[in-house]
């Protein structure tokens, strides 16, 4: 038992996770076929329309799509949590199937613990940060 969770359900939800997000984009297509992830936002934010500050979260979809195409360097430019998410989703796919698998080591249930609480903990953490530098470069007015 790894805290609350079990790492066989830790495990398991890894890969619902990771599975959702390389499935995103290419379902996200078959449905809307004219859709891009690398052009810029058709409607306009609601945090930044009601608060005038820039959105924590704009850009993640652009920067989980720029993984999933592998350009880290155009991740990091639209959103740095992209590439912490999508490291999260390979490295906890990856674990999860050894664990899944039998392959039952130390190392394979902590790092499904890792990958799991990074989820869970890790990348809330990562947007909220780089939310809040991103205000704080707009009311420093350095955007």
């Amino acid at each position: 038992m790894l805290g609350l969770i079990s790492p066989r359900t830790l495990a398991v939800v890894l890969l619902l996770l990771a599975a959702a997000f390389f499935a995103f984009e290419p379902a996200r297509r078959a449905w809307d076929p004219s859709y891009d992830p690398a052009a810029p936002p058709q409607s306009g934010c609601g945090f930044r329309e009601r608060a005038g500050l820039p959105c924590p979260t704009c850009g993640m979809t652009r920067s989980t799509a720029a993984f999933r195409s592998g350009a880290p360097i155009e991740c990091l430019r639209f959103h740095p949590a992209g590439l912490f998410l999508g490291l999260l989703s390979v490295i906890g796919a990856a674990a999860s199937i050894a664990w899944l698998l039998g392959w039952r080591g130390r190392g394979a249930a902590r790092l499904v613990a890792l990958c799991g609480y990074g989820w869970l903990i890790g990348l809330p953490v990562a947007v909220a940060l780089v939310g809040l530098g991103r205000i704080g470069a707009s009311l420093a007015g350095w955007d």
